[in-house]
Parts: C-alpha cells; sequence; structure tokens
C-alpha cells in the first residue's frame, strides 16, 4: 500500500503543478493584455502631445509668416521708392491728356521730391560716415 499512496502523492503534485501553470498562463496572458493597454495608452499620448505641439508649431509659423510679412513691408520703402520714381517720371515726360502743360500734378510733384530728396540724405549720411571713420 504504500507504493499506491505514493502514487496518489504523485499524482496530487502533478495535478497541483498543472494547476498551477494553467493559473500561470492565465496570468501571463493578463498581464500581456495589460501590457499592451499600457502601451496603448502611452501611444495615445504622446500622440496628443506630438498634435498639441504640431499645433503651437502651426501657430508660431503663422506669427513668423505675419512678422516676415510686416518685416517686408518696412524694408520694401527703398525698392517701391525707386519704382514710385521711375513711374513718376515716365508720367512727367509722358502728360495727361487732361494735364497738356506738362506740369505734374500735386501728387506726381510730392513723390518726385519725396524720391529725389531721400538719395540725398542717404548719400550726405554715406560721407558723413566715410569721414568720421578716419577720426
Amino acid at each position: 500500500m504504500d507504493t499506491l499512496s505514493e502514487f496518489e502523492q504523485f499524482q496530487n503534485e502533478k495535478n497541483s503543478l498543472e494547476n498551477e501553470s494553467a493559473d500561470l498562463e492565465d496570468e501571463q496572458k493578463q498581464l500581456k493584455a495589460m501590457l499592451r493597454t499600457v502601451y496603448e495608452k502611452i501611444i495615445q499620448e504622446l500622440k496628443n502631445k506630438n498634435g498639441a505641439k504640431r499645433e503651437a508649431n502651426g501657430d508660431l509659423q503663422v506669427k513668423v509668416d505675419e512678422l516676415q510679412a510686416e518685416l517686408d513691408k518696412l524694408s520694401m520703402p527703398a525698392g517701391v521708392l525707386e519704382k514710385v520714381g521711375a513711374v513718376v517720371s515716365e508720367s512727367v515726360e509722358e502728360p495727361k491728356a487732361a494735364n497738356e502743360a506738362g506740369e505734374p500734378s500735386e501728387e506726381e510733384s510730392s513723390l518726385a521730391m519725396s524720391v529725389d530728396e531721400e538719395p540725398e540724405e542717404s548719400i550726405n549720411k554715406e560721407q558723413d560716415t566715410k569721414k568720421h571713420r578716419f577720426f
């Protein structure tokens, strides 16, 4: 009978280990599912943060574009003045039918005057700076 009770003990231990193995496999499946869930949450959070960063970058890009346009407007007058001077000189050379006397209108003369005055000022400033460089 010793052998019979010994076999029963082996059988019980075997059954116990099989049950433990099944429990461990179930626990492993649950842990894998939890791991997957946590990864999905992390990925979603990162996507949300990246989306917010993209939106902030977009807002900053819009602001940069606005400021660049403003800068272009502020730095444009030198080129625009040259174009205005060319247009004014053309309009002075070819008087309009309404103004056959050949005199430019008040607007044209003021534009021509402002175009003519600014280069003299910048030339004078350049000459002054050249003079002062040696001293």
